[in-house]
């Protein structure tokens, strides 16, 4: 038997998370920018939440995309950490456990 309030707000599944996500950039760019490229794969989800944490501080959301890659411009030395969750347009899923988390180490002369 199902009560008025489960068939009105039916319990949420969970999606699996991003796997495999890793962070590069390439050897070679300006000397005040670096283009830092992260790439993952998924079972599910039709939009991906990125977050990142910069040395100590806590993790952000910085961007979604519906793609699965991200590039974005580095401008500051620091240890860069990452981890994607795959969401659904679908409102019966949940937003999944994070990924793995990537890191990369940024060096930039003067920052």
């Amino acid at each position: 038997y199902r009560s008025q309030y489960e068939e009105q707000y039916p319990e949420k599944q969970q999606l699996p998370p991003p796997f495999e996500l890793t962070a590069s950039y390439p050897k070679a760019g300006t000397s005040q920018t670096v283009p830092i490229t992260l790439n993952w794969k998924n079972k599910a989800g039709d939009s991906f939440n990125i977050y990142r944490q910069v040395d100590d501080s806590f993790f952000v959301k910085i961007t979604t995309t519906k793609e699965k890659t991200h590039t974005e411009e580095i401008s500051k030395s620091g240890t860069y950490n990452y981890y994607v969750t795959a969401i659904s347009d679908d409102a019966q899923f949940e937003e999944s456990t994070p990924s793995n988390v990537a890191n990369i180490l940024i060096f930039i002369p003067g920052t």
